[in-house]
């Protein structure tokens, strides 16, 4: 698929410090309310914006929408990548929505968390 699919209802944490006053930062858990897509010429879809509610986040709803109800918007990243033989460089920026889906969560974004229920894989450990 080469792509990972956004669903309403789905859990996702945010990856970026939207709204750090307001509660929307890197590591915020919510769960997607609604996307909006642009379809390109090859059909393809890409997201470009997607209201989460964030139920940790301050009250203060923002314009028409309900509180802890926050607008995440792509962000884009250059990436530079040169070819370890013939020394070409190639330049390409990736722009995605700063979202993870949230069914699970690795220890490092799990520190300094008070989580209700854990399940621990600890057979490569």
């Amino acid at each position: 698929m080469g792509c990972l699919p956004l669903l309403p209802n789905m859990p996702v944490m945010v990856c970026k410090n939207f709204d750090v006053s307001n509660g929307i930062v890197n590591g915020s858990d919510g769960v997607v309310e609604s996307l909006r897509y642009i379809t390109d010429d090859m059909g393809r879809r890409s997201a470009t914006s997607c209201v989460v509610t964030i139920p940790d986040s301050s009250d203060v709803p923002f314009t028409n929408l309900p509180p802890h109800q926050s607008v995440i918007l792509p962000k884009s990243i250059p990436i530079k990548i040169k070819h370890r033989f013939t020394g070409q460089t190639i330049s390409v920026k990736c722009t995605q929505l700063p979202l993870l889906p949230a069914f699970c969560i690795t220890d490092y974004k799990s520190q300094g968390r008070t989580l209700p229920k854990v399940i621990v894989d600890l057979e490569s450990a």
